[in-house]
């Protein structure tokens, strides 16, 4: 199991909420969150609840809309979990955010491909391509919330779940 980030990985991130002026809507403290945002408890506890919804296996394709930092790609390929996918917007302030991913996900030898670049109102998959979606804290942050859950459906084999 993986069980640390390497420290860079946490002043990267403080340095991206600094950035985008985070502290000023959220009181938790920078270098508390940055940590949160890459625990390992916060991974498994991911995976924990994607479980309770959808069989995932080793081979199972899961996509998580929003991947963020890019942790949940990471914990799960890393440890062997499913074939995680990620989708991240690359336009500012996002762009620093798949930076950072995707130098996460090569700390582990892990392709930078494993996180696209994208949105959700327009996913650059085929239809039926995932056994399941995963996206937490991220319709929010999007254009049209409704084009997004069209594409989450479009994407899903049929069965799939999203959570």
């Amino acid at each position: 199991m993986v069980t640390a980030v390497p420290d860079s990985f946490i002043r990267d991130i403080e340095g991206f909420l600094h950035d985008t002026r985070f502290s000023d809507f959220c009181k938790t403290p920078i270098d508390r969150l940055a940590r949160e945002f890459l625990s390992v408890e916060r991974s498994q506890e991911q995976v924990r609840e994607l479980k309770r919804f959808a069989p995932i296996t080793p081979t199972s394709r899961v996509l998580e809309v929003g991947s963020g930092f890019g942790t949940f790609v990471y914990f799960c390929r890393a440890n062997g979990i499913c074939e995680a996918q990620g989708l991240e917007p690359g336009l500012p302030p996002y762009s620093a955010t798949l930076d950072i991913s995707r130098r996460l996900l090569a700390s582990a030898d892990i392709p930078a491909t494993a996180i696209d670049e994208g949105i959700g109102e327009s996913m650059p998959y085929p239809d039926a391509s995932f056994d399941a979606v995963y996206s937490v804290s991220c319709l929010e942050h999007t254009q049209d919330p409704g084009a997004v859950l069209k594409e989450i459906v479009r994407v899903l084999k049929p069965g799939g779940v999203a959570v």
